[in-house]
């Protein structure tokens, strides 16, 4: 089979119904497979129980285990995402999570961290380290972006740059966010053409800033299949539901714009807008980051509250 896919990889190697499926996707389903195989013992000589305990789906009468791959795994969400999975918090199971880096020192101390949160939890959740995107791409079902093209040094210099010109440094929208684009969509377009190689039926969820901008560019290469994320308002519309004292799944929230360059004008309690309340109040507003960096008279003159990045 693989010697087939890559010759012919779009080649049809199964049909079931109005279901085709490649070579390439065969292959890929079989080395998951193996790969559970192999964890689960099996080997030369070694045979094991092939009724599975691990939590399975089937597809096209075969099974099929799921994989996870973070791009940009030294970075700082890994922890919050290993912490959730080993947790048993999020919907979806995991059988193997391949997390990749371009810098073996980060993966390693990232690493050190992901013991400190299995210690403290009592159970592991399948994690392999690697350098190889090739490798950690293989066959993922769930394939999760977040990297920094350039790194820090290039985030100072999109923002320096802007500020010298007299505008405002900020890595995601305006000048900055423009300078950190272009270098960013370039690798973050050769990674998804990586993952269409290698995990054809992969949802692919990018949290590269600037978001917006970069997941249209992977659509390109993926199609439907790309889902852009952002967590900026959210954590906005929470932060203020605490400032009122009241669950956020209470409210409704009136905000407009996209990602980091969108501001809250309304916040509605069962029909009636209790941010101009809010704003008023000077102590509430000190409550949380936004009331702070922006400072009371200047939301009162702008009668919203701006994402923290503006």
């Amino acid at each position: 089979v693989a010697e087939r896919a890559a010759r012919t990889p779009d080649a049809i190697a199964l049909v079931e119904g109005d279901l085709h499926v490649s070579y390439a996707d065969l292959d890929a389903r079989a080395n998951r497979l193996a790969r559970l195989l192999r964890k689960k013992g099996a080997g030369p000589g070694r045979a094991v129980d092939a009724r599975f305990d691990l939590p399975l789906r089937f597809n096209f009468g075969s099974i099929h285990a799921m994989k996870l791959t973070l791009i940009g795994a030294g970075g700082f969400r890994t922890p919050v995402i290993y912490r959730a999975i080993a947790a048993g918090e999020v919907a979806t199971t995991y059988d193997e999570l391949a997390f990749y880096d371009i810098d073996q020192g980060r993966l390693d101390r990232i690493a050190c961290v992901l013991d400190g949160i299995a210690d403290e939890l009592g159970t592991r959740a399948p994690v392999t380290m690697t350098t190889d995107l090739e490798a950690a791409v293989d066959g993922a079902d769930v394939v999760y972006c977040a990297v920094r093209a350039g790194g820090m040094a290039g985030r100072i210099l999109d923002e320096t740059a802007a500020l010298a010109q007299g505008v405002i440094g900020q890595e995601t929208t305006g000048p900055g966010g423009i300078t950190f684009a272009l270098r960013t969509v370039p690798l973050v377009t050769s990674i998804a053409e990586v993952v269409a190689r290698r995990a054809p039926d992969a949802t692919f969820v990018n949290f590269t800033n600037p978001v917006g901008l970069v997941t249209e560019a992977i659509r390109r290469v993926l199609g439907d299949r790309v889902i852009g994320i952002c967590d900026a308002p959210l954590d906005l519309c929470k932060r203020v539901a605490g400032a009122l004292d009241r669950p956020a799944s209470e409210l409704w929230f009136d905000y407009f714009g996209i990602n980091h360059l969108g501001w809250l004008r309304g916040v509605l309690d069962g029909g009636r807008d209790v941010l101009p309340r809010l704003i008023a109040n000077r102590d509430r507003l000190e409550t949380f980051e936004e009331g702070r960096l922006f400072g009371a008279d200047w939301l009162a003159s702008l009668g919203m509250i701006p994402n923290e990045y503006l």
